[in-house]
């Protein structure tokens, strides 16, 4: 109407005098009653298992918070589709020997937008009894934490998943039984975090999708982070690795997967980055200084890339003093100042008194 000055209402003149940020914190400020903690569905400290009333608190459908202190869970705990676990700044999950021998995963993500998060390091899931090693359909019970179905399924995903800042910590035992003799062979057992796809191997069927593990702490593992058939699309992002016997990135049969910014320290004897059959990833940032030789005089390693890998990239301080192995005809290497692409074909390469001593390439 001609004339006509509209009074703005007072919701209206609130979000126009917000700045675009402050907008942006309100829109996204948690609704009253958002989050339950674990305590009122009868977890506690001194509990034998909490495992059920973590579950419940989950299912609520609100976010579940794990409160200071350490919980034991002798069971495996599911975060289901849209389904959210909290863990506040001291507080643990832990899977205790003395309770029980458990070896399956402590938490297992098995849904779309599952979320388990913390407040850094000082928080986190860990176990006394190591997890892993075992493969084909069984490889849903290895890990930690588990990304993946609770049963085989065919045509089912697991997208958009979130781990982010926790500590996740593998047995203890099974790490100091690999520093002292006879020192075991199965260094790659007790997995800290492990991507499976959602239904039997043999099936073809399925993928662990488009999930992020960022501003996590692998400590006292086999093989740190297992991506597993059909895992692609992922992205893990500024992750420390800290006492790592096999792996901090194991991945076999997997493509697309963006790997950048990332610390491998006191690590002796480890691979790095160890592919088998994959393609086109990429590893920007991961610096390195695992330490020398680990027992048996295994050595330690920034990559291992077998001839049927193709079209990866590998950028980041590999400092390991030992030869990295690359029989992949088309995936490229930088590191050490010196950029290899594919076997044996060396494009560049700094002179050694600025780039450190150089590398031989073993085929």
């Amino acid at each position: 109407m001609k004339g006509h000055t509209m009074k703005p209402t007072l919701p209206l003149l609130a979000a126009l005098l917000l700045t675009p940020l402050a907008a942006m914190q309100a829109a996204s400020t948690p609704a009253p009653g958002t989050f339950v903690s674990i305590l009122d569905f009868g977890a506690a400290m001194n509990k034998s298992d909490n495992t059920e009333a973590i579950q419940q608190a989950i299912n609520t459908g609100r976010t579940a918070v794990v409160p200071p202190g350490d919980f034991a869970v002798n069971g495996t705990v599911v975060i289901a589709s849209n389904q959210r676990l909290h863990l506040s700044h001291g507080a643990w999950l832990k899977r205790l020997a003395d309770r029980t021998d458990n070896t399956a995963p402590v938490i297992r993500l098995a849904g779309n937008c599952a979320s388990l998060t913390g407040e850094g390091p000082a928080c986190g899931v860990s176990t006394e009894n190591a997890s892993g090693g075992r493969t084909g359909d069984e490889i849903i019970n290895n890990g930690v934490v588990n990304v993946g179905p609770a049963a085989a399924r065919r045509y089912t995903n697991v997208n958009f998943w979130t781990v982010d800042s926790i500590t996740i910590a593998g047995s203890a035992k099974a790490w100091n039984d690999y520093q002292k003799p006879p020192h075991p062979d199965d260094v790659d057992r007790n997995e800290l975090l492990t991507l499976v796809n959602s239904a039997a191997l043999s099936a073809g069927r399925g993928s662990c999708y488009n999930g992020r593990v960022s501003n996590c702490l692998f400590r006292q593992g086999g093989v740190a982070i297992k991506l597993n058939a059909i895992c692609n699309g992922n992205l893990f992002s500024n992750n420390f690795f800290y006492k790592i016997t096999h792996s901090c990135f194991f991945a076999e049969h997997v493509t697309e997967n963006l790997f950048q910014g990332c610390f491998v320290h006191f690590s002796a004897g480890v691979t790095v980055i160890r592919l088998r059959k994959v393609g086109y990833n990429h590893f920007y940032g991961v610096m390195c200084e695992p330490g020398p030789n680990g027992p048996k005089k295994r050595p330690s390693r920034y990559c291992d890339i077998s001839e049927d890998c193709s079209q990866n990239v590998l950028i980041g301080h590999g400092n390991t003093g030992h030869a990295y192995i690359n029989k992949s005809e088309s995936s490229l290497i930088i590191t050490h100042g010196r950029l290899v692409e594919g076997v044996a074909k060396p494009r560049a390469s700094a002179p050694a008194a600025t780039t450190g001593a150089p590398q031989e390439r073993e085929k």
